[in-house]
């Protein structure tokens, strides 16, 4: 269910979800964007700080802990490049880590088709400036030069056009211009519960807590808000099926932090199982 009253704030209500994991292991959940970084005109700029690489360092050792993007894996990973972690890219169509499955099994397919998109567009773009064609992993991301300025009129249709020569396609829009992906009927709601089912079955204690931001993440808090804590990073109340509300990232790191000192204080309680 949505809500639209005002979210408790997740810092002062630490208690209480510590209350909600204990005795459990938190399988943790983390959007890239938005959540671990904050939100920037250029992607390759969403860095994390120094404490949170440092956090996520330590937390990747005491639970499993899934970073979550709508950027290929591979780059995620590269954005990410610490032992341990799960990767889940492409909204978690393409996962893996430790002991992790690919949530892609037809990875390859995919891939063949999105190289041959771009090599598509790329000719079909020639001579149109200020364009870049960047296919990554199982998806496909047109870049626009603002320097060049180049017409998103004359870009979109063009990339219609080619498209029609891949039915097994689609074209999204998003905050940062057009993308291609698989056309699956596919969200991090059900990334969420697919990872959970590998990295949670039953008999391992562990509890999902998510941490991502509206409305990218909406799905994945609908979809775990009876099972564990959720919690969005937002600066401004949003109608959403978050539990809490954290204002940035910065209060993010805070905040695991909090998750980091419960972890290490009850590593090694008994009714704990990894």
């Amino acid at each position: 269910m949505v809500r639209n009253r005002r979210l408790p704030a997740a810092l002062a209500h630490w208690p209480r979800i510590r209350h909600r994991l204990q005795g459990r292991q938190p399988l943790l959940f983390l959007s890239y964007d938005g959540a671990l970084a904050p939100l920037v005109s250029r992607e390759d700029m969403a860095v994390l700080s120094r404490g949170m690489k440092e956090v996520l360092r330590h937390l990747a050792g005491l639970c499993p802990t899934v970073i979550v993007s709508r950027r290929g894996r591979q780059d995620l990973a590269s954005m990410v490049d610490i032992d341990g972690l799960f990767h889940a890219g492409s909204d978690g169509l393409d996962f893996s880590g430790p002991g992790l499955s690919s949530g892609s099994r037809t990875k390859a397919e995919w891939v063949v088709q999105i190289r041959a998109l771009a090599a598509d567009l790329v000719q079909a773009y020639l001579g149109t400036t200020g364009v870049l064609v960047d296919p990554r992993d199982i998806t496909l991301r047109i870049h626009l030069d603002p320097a060049v300025r180049a017409d998103s009129d004359d870009v979109e249709p063009i990339l219609d056009s080619v498209l029609r020569r891949y039915p097994r396609l689609r074209k999204i829009r998003d905050r940062d211009g057009l993308q291609v992906r698989p056309r699956l009927e596919w969200n991090r709601g059900r990334a969420a519960i697919r990872i959970e089912a590998e990295l949670a079955p039953p008999g391992t204690r562990r509890i999902p807590l998510y941490v991502g931001t509206f409305p990218t993440d909406e799905t994945a808090f609908q979809a775990l808000r009876e099972k564990g804590p959720t919690i969005a990073v937002s600066e401004v109340d949003s109608a959403t099926a978050a539990h809490y509300r954290l204002e940035n990232p910065n209060e993010l790191e805070s905040f695991l932090y909090c998750l980091l000192d419960y972890l290490q204080e009850n590593a090694g309680d008994p009714r704990r199982e990894d």
